[in-house]
């Protein structure tokens, strides 16, 4: 009896160590399942980075002075290096929060002697980083577990490194905004001093992204003529493209674009924008990376400005032409003969909108009877899109990508109406309504002006068209009796489905046989554009594979980069964080503001940074697979799956994110078997 009591108090107090996977979020009171591993087992190819999760769980009593300590695995993988994951409490949760809670695993920091409260759980967080020269194979190797200097615990690992090596250079372009006045407020470095940025822009290095170096301030001195020095610039955009061959070099002022150079008062003969530019490009060209080079020219303002930022990005290709110009935003036909990169929020993807940009084909075709005036009993913005408010012409300019929005939702008394007055007569049997999806009218009436007032049609039946896809739009096609002639035509608009406001892409008179675009513009270059509401999103509580899934939405949407909108912008209090290294973080909003972390020593990742690191390195698979089969090397009938492309909405409902996160690591690892396959055949 007495020897059954002390194994059962031994094994209460036994600590409790199981492998998860990166895309497994462990929180304090987690606890093994059933299904949890005993043992790590990881794939890479030579210079790939690869990770897991050593979960530690005190089990009835605390524990005491634990340490990790990692071994190198066979001959080829160093040790890898070791973090704790952190927490970070959060007081707003996001439009893409995976359930309710304030506390998120994100904070991968310094993993040093530790204790465990009775009954919690601690994830560490094990990184290991194939040489680019390793041979490949499969090694066997372990970690252990240190409690004080009495026990320790050993984890076996299996680690299986492919055949084929991965770019240094990522293939996926990306421009994530450096925050550099967080880093100097923090560590009170001097903006121009490079010695003291290099361990900023060397943990970066790891992460396969491109950033921007200049955001407006001391790299760039700028004289009252406008002349520019820019020898620190230089200096550390070298550095930093170097140590992390970045693809995409942003010249410009981050997202201050050419702020830093107004416009030249008038007299004045020379824009200082153009020698500025000249210098840059010069330089960038002799070091082979011309090619990299884009500016983000300003931020899409609100539409009242339009024509301010359309002036604004003619004003670079007036000075260098060389220098690619990225516009971040919706499509819209007003920018398309003034910029070079559109990035679209996914929300706002249209596949044949891409296909035309791509192709150097305008988004609007010529009207048969173009309109004298459009107007409406009132104008909004589309719910998301706060920088495009509709106008009434939207909804008749021969483009299938704008749309007018009332500002006000139809209901009986208070209806919504919309008028368009043409230049000339037109004679029609039937009128076709191009709704914006989810913005359909229920109820309407449509009327022509007769002379002295308007009378509605004697007989018109109504047809409706649900989109045949995702990325189409439904329709409501009406067939008079007999042709009518009008000049003016008025639709009222009665009640809407689902009590929202009435969107409508495009009224077309007669004939539904679209014709070519009237004009040629030169191919724009697709990216895509994160938007802080929609999938896939950055936010801490966020499912963890979203992270990972950015590179993956590009490589569906055949989007050779992505523009993120944060990278280090720190809550003020962090100034003190940094030194204190608290196990648990604190902000308002669910991390949108950051990827990484303030250390003592430099910048610490996150679970959200490395889950978009392994979606950088998973791009790169895909990338590699896609070559292989259209090179005859890899059977499509075997592989094709693999690398299909897949067009994401932005509302991807959680089970179908959770499958993608099962998707993506299967998948991964049998890419990487095809690809090895392949170097052996």
């Amino acid at each position: 009896m007495f020897a059954s009591l002390a194994i059962v108090l031994v094994s209460m107090g036994a600590p409790d160590i199981w492998v998860e996977s990166p895309l497994v979020r462990v929180f304090p009171e987690s606890f093994p399942q059933a299904e949890s591993a005993r043992e790590g087992r990881l794939h890479a190819a030579c210079g790939e980075r690869e990770s897991i999760q050593l979960c530690i769980r005190a089990k009835g009593k605390p524990l005491e002075s634990i340490s990790i300590e990692g071994h190198r695995i066979g001959k080829h993988i160093p040790p890898p290096d070791v973090y704790r994951t952190g927490y970070l409490r959060i007081e707003q949760p996001s439009p893409r929060a995976e359930r309710e809670g304030t506390l998120w695993p994100d904070p991968l920091l310094e993993c040093n002697t530790f204790s465990l409260e009775a009954d919690s759980t601690a994830a560490i967080r094990l990184i290991y980083g194939v040489p680019r020269d390793a041979v490949p194979g499969t090694y066997y190797g372990k970690v252990s577990v240190h409690f004080g200097k009495r026990s320790k615990r050993t984890i076996p690992i299996s680690f299986e490194i492919f055949p084929f090596l991965i770019p240094e250079t990522p293939s996926l372009r990306t421009a994530f905004p450096l925050d550099r006045k967080s880093i100097r407020n923090v560590y009170g470095i001097a903006d121009t001093d490079l010695d003291a940025w290099k361990p900023f822009y060397d943990a970066l290095s790891r992460e396969r992204i491109s950033y921007r170096v200049w955001d407006g301030g001391s790299l760039v001195m700028i004289d009252r003529e406008g002349n520019a020095d820019t020898t620190r610039l230089k200096e550390h955009i070298a550095y930093a493209a170097d140590k992390a061959h970045f693809n995409a070099i942003d010249i410009g002022a981050g997202q201050n674009g050419i702020a830093p150079f107004p416009a030249p008062k008038p007299g004045k003969l020379q824009d200082p924008l153009q020698f500025y530019l000249h210098d840059m490009c010069n330089w960038l060209d002799d070091r082979g990376q011309l090619p990299c080079a884009y500016i983000e020219v300003m931020p899409l303002p609100e539409r009242a400005r339009w024509q301010t930022a359309r002036e604004a990005y003619f004003r670079v290709q007036r000075n260098d032409r060389r220098v690619a110009r990225l516009l971040a935003g919706a499509g819209d036909p007003f920018f398309e003969r003034y910029t070079d990169i559109w990035a679209t929020p996914l929300g706002s993807f249209d596949p044949y909108c891409d296909a035309l940009l791509r192709q150097g084909r305008s988004l609007t075709i010529a009207q048969n009877v173009p309109a004298e005036a459009v107007s409406a009993r009132s104008s909004g913005g589309f719910p998301g899109e706060t920088m495009r408010e509709s106008r009434p012409e939207d909804a008749y300019d021969g483009c299938l990508f704008t749309y007018w929005v009332s500002r006000g939702i139809p209901m009986p008394g208070e209806s919504q109406w919309l008028q368009i007055n043409l230049k000339e007569p037109v004679t029609v049997r039937t009128i076709r309504i191009i709704w914006k999806n989810g913005l359909e009218a229920k109820d309407l009436d449509v009327e022509r002006w007769i002379g002295t007032h308007f009378s509605r049609f004697s007989r018109i039946q109504w047809t409706p068209h649900p989109p045949p896809s995702l990325f189409t739009q439904s329709s409501l096609e009406g067939t008079l009796d007999e042709a009518e002639t009008f000049q003016s035509i008025r639709f009222e608009f009665h009640t809407s489905f689902f009590h929202r406001a009435v969107g409508v892409t495009e009224i077309v008179f007669g004939d539904m046989n679209t014709p070519e675009p009237a004009a040629s513009i030169s191919p724009i270059t697709p990216w895509l554009c994160e938007s802080i509401n929609d999938f896939p999103s950055f936010a801490v509580d966020a499912r963890p594979v979203e992270a990972r899934l950015f590179p993956w939405v590009c490589w569906g949407h055949q989007a050779e980069g992505f523009v993120a909108r944060r990278l280090n912008r720190w809550p003020p209090s962090w100034v003190n964080e940094s030194v204190v290294q608290p196990l648990v973080w604190r902000c308002k909003d669910a991390g949108l503001g950051f990827l990484f972390y303030p250390g003592r020593n430099g910048l610490l990742p996150s679970v959200r940074s490395e889950a978009l690191r392994d979606g950088m390195e998973d791009f790169e698979y895909l990338t590699m697979l896609d070559q292989a089969i259209k090179m005859g090397r890899v059977s499509a009938r075997d592989a094709g799956a693999l690398c299909m492309r897949r067009l994401f909405s932005a509302n991807v409902p959680p089970q179908q994110v959770d499958e993608l996160a099962r998707i993506v690591e299967y998948d991964r690892v049998r890419m990487g078997w095809a690809l090895a396959k392949a170097g052996k055949d």
